[in-house]
């Protein structure tokens, strides 16, 4: 999952959601930062491949 500054797209943070996970964001993480799912070829963290 990648979250990036709705301010500065510069700003952004990986974060690793395992399928069938759920998430609650609030704040600013929820407000001021846009979150999207990564397509299957985008999908690494950490230099790992994630399916």
């Amino acid at each position: 999952m990648r979250l990036v500054s709705e301010q500065n797209p510069e700003d952004w943070m990986d974060l690793l959601l395992p399928g069938h996970s759920l998430y609650s964001l609030r704040g600013p993480a929820h407000y001021e930062f846009t979150h999207k799912i990564l397509k299957d070829e985008a999908s690494f963290f950490d230099g790992q491949k994630i399916p």
